[in-house]
């Protein structure tokens, strides 16, 4: 827009906490105006309307459709689509894109999510041919879909995607192994103190943080093992569970008595103090832990996006515990001494020193300067 470095990013909700990390970083800048365009933008009043109607978010319906949903996209994620893409005014999807390219005029156009790339490229190649599309991958596995030459940049988390990618045909020189989008307020100093005291946690125990994918139709029976395990572990652990949108989770820690957070407040000074987080393999959590030098607990992977981060992170920079004998032991080892986890601790260390931090918000940075110059 007039006088503003402008830049749009399209994500999906599960990706909606990287699309945040990059928008607050431009938002340093008071010439950036960023504007997050997430998948619901897409869909047709008409679908909106039934399915907020008949449907609630933590309704069977509801789950069972997103479980069906992942298991489909589970079974094309080595799938190129075409590359032939063009603008079709009949296709809602298009017209909207093309409409929300129109309105804001930006300089830089963000994809984290693989469901709307025909979208936005034709709908680019239309009204706006000259603006540059990058892809930036919030995860740690790739979905072959988004390999489409008509995207000027990837940023990808590591080089088994580039390389999946170079093999596909995407040139090498578009493809930049860059740090996961970890939101700016991930460095601001934590106030550890008045943390603990909010949640009444004791000072003498390590802090546990339980993690809740953004999206999920099956935490609280999929995890049930761990959470029984920590409630047995109690009086040992600081234990608070970070649950998102899952209403299903923030109900049951309630019926448990157990401290909570949801999406209305920040988790970032919760996971620089977590000495554990336990989660399924969510790159996004695992970012964050794996930034703050943490120590992860893996739960047993669901579909197969979590598989594949599964079997990216087996060389030990997050410790497998896929059932509630090996969790209980990992967690009595780490009370009984947390030293024993050091080695966990190095392989961070070197996991990090490959990925130096603000590679991909400096590409960003440059991207628009060279925008604004032409």
């Amino acid at each position: 827009m007039k006088n503003k470095r402008t830049t749009i990013i399209f994500t999906d909700e599960a990706n909606a906490e990287s699309a945040q990390a990059i928008k607050d970083y431009l938002a340093s800048d008071a010439n950036n105006l960023t504007i997050i365009i997430g998948e619901d933008e897409f869909r047709g009043i008409a679908f909106k309307l039934v399915t907020d109607r008949l449907f609630k978010d933590d309704g069977n319906v509801r789950r069972i459709a997103e479980k069906v949903r992942r298991q489909i996209s589970g079974l094309t994620i080595d799938k190129l689509r075409s590359e032939e893409i063009k603008f079709n005014s009949k296709k809602t999807s298009h017209v909207k894109a093309y409409n929300i390219l129109i309105r804001y005029t930006p300089d830089l156009i963000i994809l984290n999510d693989e469901t709307v790339i025909d979208a936005v490229l034709a709908a680019r190649d239309k009204a706006l041919p000259n603006v540059p599309v990058i892809m930036v991958v919030s995860n740690f596995a790739l979905n072959l879909k988004i390999a489409n030459q008509k995207i000027n940049k990837f940023f990808v988390e590591n080089m088994t995607i580039k390389t999946t990618l170079v093999n596909n045909n995407i040139p090498e020189s578009d493809i930049i192994v860059a740090d996961f989008p970890i939101n700016p307020a991930f460095d601001n100093d934590v106030n550890k103190n008045a943390i603990y005291d909010e949640f009444r946690f004791s000072y003498d125990k390590p802090l546990v943080v339980f993690s809740t994918p953004a999206l999920d139709t099956e935490s609280v029976t999929s995890s049930l093992y761990a959470l029984q395990t920590l409630m047995q572990l109690s009086r040992s652990l600081n234990i608070i569970l970070d649950c998102g949108r899952n209403r299903n989770m923030l109900s049951f820690a309630q019926s448990h008595s157990l401290p909570a957070i949801n999406e209305g407040r920040s988790s970032h000074a919760l996971y620089r103090l977590a000495d554990i987080v336990i989660g399924r393999p969510i790159p996004i959590s695992i970012a964050k832990t794996l930034y703050a030098g943490n120590i992860y607990f893996m739960l047993e992977p669901k579909g197969i996006y979590e598989q594949r981060t599964a079997s990216y992170f087996s060389n030990g920079v997050i410790v497998p515990t896929y059932d509630k004998q090996t969790l209980e032991a990992q967690l009595h080892a780490y009370i009984d001494n947390p030293k024993s986890f050091d080695n966990v601790r190095e392989l961070i260390k070197d996991y990090h020193s490959s990925r130096p931090r603000g590679i991909l918000f400096k590409n960003i940075d440059l991207m628009l300067d060279i925008k604004q110059l032409s």
